[in-house]
């Protein structure tokens, strides 16, 4: 049951359905990571993260590569695939693909996701953007 919640969560993501993904997070949903932002609060400001991050990666697709139950927590393993089109952060548009697979895990509670943590290689993004040469 709360595999299919994580599912269609991302499915909304994708397909840029605000409302669906509004409606599959709590108010109070938040989102953990290592990496800035490391912490957002509430369901519409992880929606205004999402259409930020559509600026930079306007082809912007997740997959779901690896997807495991327990309890009231879902981790997944996701590839993320998009085309640097606008800025990241400093480093200015690189018109190159990223694909990159990323962790995460979600809480699900009275059926709606109230909470995630995201964990993903900076490092390995940059350099695949060729923001960063590694010798």
């Amino acid at each position: 049951m709360n595999k299919k919640i994580v599912e269609n969560f991302v499915k909304a993501t994708n397909s840029r359905d605000w409302e669906n993904v509004l409606l599959l997070t709590h108010d109070n949903f938040i989102r953990r990571s290592s990496s800035p932002p490391f912490e957002i609060i509430g369901n519409m400001a992880l929606v205004e993260f999402h259409k930020n991050e559509l600026k930079t990666f306007p082809d912007l697709c997740e997959k779901i590569e690896l997807i495991i139950e327990e309890n009231d927590l879902v981790a997944t393993r996701i590839n993320f695939l998009g085309t640097q089109r606008g800025s990241l952060g400093n480093f200015p548009p690189s018109n190159r693909i990223l694909s990159a697979s990323f962790n995460c895990f979600f809480r699900i509670i009275d059926e709606k996701i109230s909470e995630s943590w995201v964990e993903y290689d900076n490092l390995y993004g940059l350099v695949q953007l060729g923001h960063i040469k590694l010798d």
